[in-house]
């Protein structure tokens, strides 16, 4: 909206209660808020631009829309007496979008409860992904609600795979052989242009990471650096405890002949146990050796440090493989090495924690 100075307001329809099966879809509204048109041809559309551009009949009273948030415990009895999917399915969506924040985990439930009521319905899956996206937008600090959301995505492309939408959001974050286009290359020139007007860009909710701003490719392009590994001989001390938490999510290819999968690695400090990176040493290094049948045989990346000397934020890296050979399932090695700090003025330690990722072919 600041990048093209829009001043009126945008509805986002997160959950595509609109059905749309793809787009462009064109809705026409007049200033009260009627609908007089979908996807209309051009004779309605400039019909419909003749007739809100023309001055208005002032002895015409404006109407006047009151909304109100939907009585949330009400719905809640209903769904648990009823025990429908379409009474689950109505208590979610409203809470989705009246209980805030604070009730986003009752929200994944409720979706939860709809779903196992219709296992067939792909709308539910995919509004129950939306719902794990956004608490882990929210909290971001459990990976499992980002892989539940590409799982469920996932679960409503196969039940039909036609859906634009369902399978736009998993190429989203998906590989780039598998990619349509860049789907955030545009935040970039938009922040150029806004500061070139003399403005300071609004921050985002949420940054969009390395797989939504990525181009497509039509081969395998990994730019991913292949330097010496870092700990042949495996000397550094292990992270028994462990003092930072990894976990993994897999977006394979919406299209089984590309089949590659972009794999997305987080790394969280323990805060239950008080751990903080420390950015004074070397930064956040990963080594990756993938089994027999993938491309890229070894990996290398590399966290940069941040500005600040300490933090607890989580880290994530990305990359792909691309399968070369037969075979139905993998497991993709590696191990990352970091530096850590207990307490606040506590112990600083350089620490190797292996891990195994779990390969399925796309």
């Amino acid at each position: 909206m600041q990048w093209h100075q829009m001043d009126w307001p945008v509805l986002v329809d997160s959950l595509n209660l609109l059905r749309v099966a793809a787009v462009p879809y064109t809705i026409l509204i007049d200033e009260t808020g009627i609908v007089h048109s979908i996807n209309p041809s051009q004779e309605e559309f400039e019909k419909f631009v003749d007739s809100v551009s023309s001055p208005q009949d002032e002895s015409v009273d404006a109407i006047n829309v009151f909304t109100s948030s939907p009585d949330l415990e009400k719905l809640k009895l209903r769904a648990s007496m009823r025990q429908t999917a379409e009474a689950w399915a109505a208590y979610a969506d409203s809470l989705f979008f009246w209980g805030g924040d604070l009730r986003l985990d009752e929200c994944v439930h409720a979706y939860k409860m709809a779903s196992s009521n219709a296992p067939d319905d792909g709308w539910l899956h995919f509004r129950l992904g939306v719902a794990h996206l956004k608490l882990f937008d929210l909290k971001q600090s459990n990976s499992k609600d980002f892989t539940k959301a590409i799982e469920s995505w996932q679960a409503a492309l196969e039940l039909d795979p036609n859906q634009y939408i369902w399978r736009r959001r998993i190429q989203q974050y998906g590989p780039r052989l598998d990619k349509p286009y860049s789907f955030y290359d545009w935040v970039n020139q938009a922040r150029k242009e806004i500061i070139v007007r003399g403005e300071k860009p609004f921050p985002l909710r949420v940054e969009p990471g390395g797989a939504e701003f990525a181009y497509p490719a039509e081969k395998n392009t990994d730019s991913i650096k292949k330097l010496s590994e870092p700990d042949p001989g495996g000397r550094v001390f292990r992270d028994i405890l462990p003092a930072i938490q990894i976990e993994s999510t897999i977006v394979s290819a919406t299209d089984a002949s590309k089949k590659a999968i972009r794999i997305h690695l987080r790394l969280q400090p323990n805060v239950a146990h008080a751990f903080h990176w420390n950015n004074e040493a070397e930064p956040l290094t990963v080594w990756l050796k993938s089994s027999k049948g993938w491309g890229s045989q070894r990996v290398f990346l590399q966290f940069p440090n941040p500005p600040m000397v300490t933090d607890q934020s989580p880290r994530s890296l990305e990359f792909e493989i691309v399968q070369n050979m037969g075979g139905n399932s993998h497991e993709l090695k590696g191990y990352a090495l970091y530096n850590i700090c207990e307490e606040i003025n506590g112990t600083c330690l350089y620490r190797r924690q292996d891990f195994t990722i779990q390969l399925t072919r796309p």
